[in-house]
Parts: C-alpha cells; sequence; structure tokens
C-alpha cells in the first residue's frame, strides 16, 4: 500500500511539473528555437557589442531612445517561426533624416578605427551593413535611419487621391544601430 502511494505521489508530480510548464509557455514564456545555436559565453559577447565604440557615436542634435538587449534562440508564442538572435540595439532620435550617404559620414571614422569591414545587406539596401570577427564570433554592424515616407496610393472619397506631405530632411528621424552575432558564420562575407 506504501509503494502504491509512493508512486501516485510521483505520478502527480510529474503531471504537475509537466501541466506548469505548458502553462508558462502558453503564457508567453514562448521556449527555445529548434537548431537554433546561441554563441559560446553569450553574455560575454553581449557585453562586448555594448562596449564597441559605434554605439557610442552621437551625430549633432541625437538623443538616446533605448539601448536593449537581446539573447539568442527564444521564440515567442505570438511569433514561433522567428527566433530572437544575440544582439544589442540603440535607437536615437535625431532632429533631421539621415540617408545613407550622411549615415557613412557620421559613423566613417569609428567603423574604420573599429576594424567593421563593409559586408553585404542582403535587405533591401536601405542600411549600411558591416562584419567583424568578436570573441571568435562572426558578428554584424547595422545602421538605419528609416525614411518614413507618406503612404502611396491613399485613396479618398470616391477614389481620389489623398494629398501627402512631401517628406522633407528638415523633419525630424530615427537612427538605429545593431551588433548582432551570426555563431554558424565561420567567417565574414566579402562585400561585392
Amino acid at each position: 500500500m506504501r509503494n502504491r502511494r509512493v508512486a501516485m505521489r510521483a505520478v502527480l508530480a510529474v503531471a504537475l511539473a509537466a501541466a506548469t510548464a505548458g502553462l508558462s509557455s502558453c503564457l508567453g514564456g514562448g521556449g527555445r528555437a529548434t537548431g537554433c545555436t546561441p554563441p559560446t559565453d553569450e553574455p560575454g559577447l553581449l557585453d562586448e557589442y555594448a562596449r564597441d565604440p559605434v554605439l557610442a557615436v552621437r551625430p549633432a542634435g541625437a538623443r538616446m531612445l533605448s539601448l536593449e538587449h537581446s539573447a539568442a534562440c527564444h521564440v515567442s508564442p505570438d511569433w514561433p517561426d522567428d527566433h530572437t538572435m544575440s544582439a544589442v540595439y540603440l535607437r536615437l532620435s535625431v532632429p533631421h533624416r539621415y540617408d545613407l550617404d550622411a549615415l557613412a559620414e557620421a559613423y566613417r571614422q569609428v567603423v574604420v578605427a573599429e576594424g567593421w569591414q563593409p559586408a553585404p545587406d542582403p535587405g533591401t539596401g536601405d542600411a549600411l551593413r558591416y562584419c567583424k570577427r568578436i570573441r571568435t564570433v562572426t558578428s554584424y554592424l547595422r545602421i538605419s535611419a528609416p525614411d518614413v515616407r507618406p503612404e502611396a496610393g491613399v485613396m479618398g472619397p470616391g477614389g481620389s487621391p489623398v494629398p501627402q506631405p512631401t517628406p522633407t530632411r528638415s523633419r525630424g528621424g530615427d537612427i538605429y544601430v545593431a551588433i548582432s552575432a551570426a555563431p554558424t558564420e565561420t567567417a565574414c562575407p566579402v562585400a561585392g
């Protein structure tokens, strides 16, 4: 009889643990992405990223809005096909918009001094992208200043186009700087 009670308690403990684990992931805890490889010593790598002098650059009139860290391989229940990466993200508010040439000029000196090499941008080409190895991990620097343009083709009553303001450089904008890890890449790609 005693063995049966011990066995029943063990079954209940396992069932309770399984239910608790399932409930915590349903409540937004997410989980780890299958097949995702975080870099070795991820906390140390993120600290190294946060100390990179490129994050200290402040173009004229810029003010920091946020500085965030992200650990690799976490999956949100809201975005099950998209996992996080090891990265540090900086967002600056600037008094005017920056195009790619102005961004390159603002960051050129520190990018060169810190050994970042140009890398191809697999995205839309709206950012500066660089690469270097940090703590033996292939790491990418991405600098962008999205041009928030008025929506094209906005239609009013009767299908008539709604006049949109012309974007000007004098309106304020944001600059985004991200340093992220690509631990499965053995070397930086060569910009073509």
